[in-house]
């Protein structure tokens, strides 16, 4: 199934637009996830199956030995793969449960300069979706984000397994 770029309801445009426009985002993680306002993440690009997270190298993010702590790593990654996931169960209109249900990791090189993590869904999420509100039960499916500093090199990959239900 190829997914279209544009959300066709007015909530997930609602949305897509709240979380790239960094007043409103800020704003509403200072009150709903804190950490995510006191680390300085930002989503940088967001649209329809992909999304990227940017995680400065801060003071805020740094671990003793100068270099990017790999929990502040894992809420930026995290985010971009939920953002999409969280944007389309808001698309189908129904309530939806999404739940992190597992994580893995992999470092390949000391992160001390600011990351963007990229996680490009294409159409996992849809299909996870679909299959859910046809079997009506729980479905599992794994997304992917790629954390890259501005120099190009590949610092981190987490693979996190989504949980949907659709609510009855």
């Amino acid at each position: 199934m190829q997914q279209e770029n544009k959300f066709t309801s007015k909530e997930a445009q609602h949305f897509l637009s709240s979380a790239i426009s960094s007043f409103r985002f800020r704003a509403l993680m200072f009150f709903k996830i804190p950490l995510i306002w006191f680390s300085g993440i930002r989503v940088q690009q967001f649209s329809r199956g992909y999304c990227e997270v940017y995680l400065p190298f801060s003071r805020s993010t740094q671990n003793p030995f100068k270099s990017v702590y790999f929990a502040a790593q894992c809420m930026a990654a995290e985010l971009s793969t939920g953002l999409p996931v969280m944007a389309e169960t808001i698309e189908t209109g129904k309530k939806i449960s999404m739940l992190v249900t597992g994580m893995k990791a992999h470092f390949f090189k000391k992160a001390d300069h600011t990351i963007i993590f990229t996680c490009d869904a294409k159409d996992v999420i849809i299909n996870a979706i679909s299959e859910a509100q046809q079997s009506g039960g729980g479905i599992k499916f794994s997304l992917i984000s790629t954390g890259i500093m501005k120099d190009g090199s590949k610092v981190a990959e987490f693979e996190f397994e989504w949980s949907i239900k659709v609510k009855t």
